[in-house]
């Protein structure tokens, strides 16, 4: 069982198995502001993750143990403030326009864009920021 994950400041998520793409995605996001939090599975995020976790998850469609749409609703479910990259190397026109409207930031394709990766993500995370100060 992982740590939770406390972070009063926002954080990065990264989820995904493959070395490989961990690795480039590391690449593209060194030297942002944002800790990067590794976890294989989407499992792992939900049990570390602290009530007051928030920031960008980015993660592989080709989740192990559960669909994006579960971990949507498991995200959802406990009100975290987290925008979703999701990463996919063979997502249709359709599933990445129906994980958009379920509230995902973005879907980019695999291999990793670096350039495009970073861009999403300061988006995600300035986005996140609008949206905190407009609740409080």
């Amino acid at each position: 069982m992982s740590a939770q994950v406390s972070q009063p400041d926002p954080a990065i998520y990264m989820v995904e198995a493959d070395p490989t793409v961990r690795r480039r995605a590391d690449a593209a996001l060194a030297g942002l502001p944002w800790p990067i939090h590794h976890f294989e599975s989407p499992r792992e995020l939900l049990d570390s993750l602290s009530y007051d976790a928030h920031g960008c998850v980015v993660a592989n469609v080709a989740l192990v143990e559960m669909t994006v749409q579960e971990l949507l609703q498991e995200l959802g479910r406990e009100q975290h403030k987290l925008a979703i990259i999701l990463l996919s190397n063979n997502i249709g026109v359709a599933e990445a326009v129906a994980a958009m409207r379920a509230g995902v930031h973005d879907v980019l394709p695999l291999p990793v864009v670096e350039r495009a990766l970073r861009r999403q993500v300061r988006l995600a995370m300035s986005d996140l920021r609008t949206n905190l100060k407009a609740s409080r």
